[in-house]
């Protein structure tokens, strides 16, 4: 079977064809059915004969007999196989048209072929040659004109078949057509929706990404806090220890000193005792503050008010560039920077800017006076000093109100703080609690030392009165009256001459 010659089977025509095509793939003589089916796609045309092979070794009979079918069938199986899929066939006999008058002319040069054989035949025949000439072109005369009505008759059929099958193949075309056209539809509406779906998951995955990140930073935030806050409470501690260190430093020094008489103990304590180093005075100092100023909370909440009072100078802005001098604990530093402004402790005490850094704040380690004096001219917004003009001699306040308008902005601020020696409690006793204090300034003093040297729209805010209750109106006048003050003055370009000529 793997050596089957098909030449042999294309020499068959019409019903014998049939006939040897089932023999020789299947081994037996076609059944009715099957004859009149495939002769009449023989005969009709639809099927060629290469196609007729190709069906029967599709069969599951000539399958059962041949898995492998040979490789001369191969071909026309696959060609087959493809005819059979939906609009091949029709695409395949709307191209044969352009085959139409070449198979035309064929099928003509055949006719006349086989016609020229016959008369041959006829002529060379023994009834032929009795007749004479003119009999004979009389007849092929006769024959020429049947020839040509049955092939005109000829050709009009087969147009008309072809009419009629390209009228029913374009019907299939047009139901195909407009099936796809359903399918291309749906196609379209789907391919929408997706696109519609995947656009809405991105814009889902872009909202979750923002709340991943909001919530990380949240998250940062919140363990910087209680870092800060743990920071904090262990700077308190830091600074107890610091002074618990130096009064024991003190009395260890003290006890080691050698028993001798009064005069002789007087005279070695004076020449073996040292000056105490900066970082003592500094601890000490820190432990004093702690003692008689009030706890970081209490401190926290006196110093709102200025922070409310700074937002209401901002007009446009929303940060405000401020060094607050002499920052000591750093609670004023921690409020603004928490407000939103870029704010910078300036001090002199290294354990004070220690404990500012610790708290992740920004502190500088140097003389305020000398630090605002190295700043651009018009760098900052505020200046502020709370509790530094009652430690600082007449000529040095002077120079410090001078270095805070040469760095404040034009409209910038400088805030003083400063114990009021009005109420008498503070300006007899209270106020020299504090040992590095010089002298209580009167609040009508800071304010006119401001105005000379060139500030103006000065403010004197009095601030913490005393709650003492006292049936003397004149002793509650001065007994509750604030015990601290603030006063607000306003650099001013136009005062920039008087202050000149001040300093001239």
């Amino acid at each position: 079977m793997q050596d089957l010659d098909l030449t042999c089977l294309f020499s068959y025509q019409d019903e014998d064809f049939i006939l040897q095509a089932y023999l020789h793939l299947l081994g037996r003589e076609p059944d009715p059915q099957g004859l009149a089916d495939y002769l009449h796609a023989l005969r009709s045309g639809h099927y060629p004969k290469w196609r007729i092979l190709a069906a029967l070794a599709s069969s599951a009979e000539f399958k059962a007999q041949h898995p492998q079918p040979p490789k001369v069938l191969k071909g026309y199986i696959r060609k087959h196989k493809l005819l059979k899929l939906p609009g091949v066939a029709t695409c395949a006999r709307v191209l044969q048209l352009w085959r139409l008058p070449q198979q035309l002319a064929a099928t003509r040069a055949e006719i006349e072929r086989l016609q020229v054989l016959q008369e041959r035949k006829r002529l060379w025949s023994p009834e032929a040659q009795a007749p004479d000439l003119h009999v004979c072109i009389t007849e092929k005369s006769q024959l020429a004109q049947q020839r040509q009505r049955a092939l005109g008759a000829q050709n009009k059929e087969a147009w008309l078949q072809y009419l009629t099958s390209l009228e029913a193949n374009q019907d299939a075309l047009m139901q195909a057509l407009a099936l796809q056209r359903q399918q291309h539809g749906r196609l379209k509406t789907d391919l929408m929706r997706q696109i519609s779906m995947r656009a809405l998951q991105e814009h889902l995955q872009s909202v979750q990404d923002q709340l991943n990140q909001k919530i990380a930073e949240l998250r940062d935030h919140l363990e910087q806090k209680i870092d800060r806050m743990s920071a904090q409470d262990q700077q308190a501690l830091k600074r107890q220890l610091d002074g618990l260190t130096y009064q024991v430093t003190s009395l260890r020094q003290g006890l080691s000193a050698p028993a001798c008489t009064e005069t002789e103990n007087t005279t070695h304590h004076t020449s073996q005792q040292t000056d105490p180093t900066p970082q003592a005075l500094d601890a000490l100092y820190l432990a004093l503050e702690d003692k008689f100023r009030g706890s970081q909370q209490a401190v926290h909440q006196h110093l709102k008010i200025h922070l409310q009072h700074i937002d209401n100078l901002k007009s446009q802005q929303t940060s405000l560039r401020i060094a607050d001098i002499g920052c000591g604990r750093g609670e004023w530093v921690a409020q603004c920077q928490a407000a939103g402004h870029q704010v910078i402790g300036v001090d002199m005490n290294a354990s004070m800017v220690q404990s500012l850094q610790d708290q992740g704040l920004t502190g500088v380690l140097a003389d305020g006076i000398q630090w605002l004096q190295t700043q651009p001219a018009a760098s900052l917004d505020v200046v502020t000093g709370f509790h530094i003009a009652e430690h600082l001699e007449f000529t040095t306040l002077i120079t410090f109100i001078d270095a805070a308008w040469h760095a404040l902005t034009d409209q910038g601020y400088l805030i003083l703080e400063t114990p009021n020696p009005e109420n008498l409690v503070v300006g007899a006793y209270s106020f020299y609690l504090d040992p590095t204090h010089k002298n209580p300034i009167p609040p009508l003093t800071l304010e006119f030392l401001l105005q000379a040297r060139g500030f103006t729209q000065t403010q004197i805010i009095r601030l913490n009165p005393r709650q003492e209750v006292d049936t003397s109106p004149l002793a509650e006048h001065w007994f509750t009256t604030a015990t601290d003050y603030a006063i607000y003055a306003c650099k001013s370009q136009s005062q920039a001459q008087i202050l000149e000529d001040t300093q001239a």
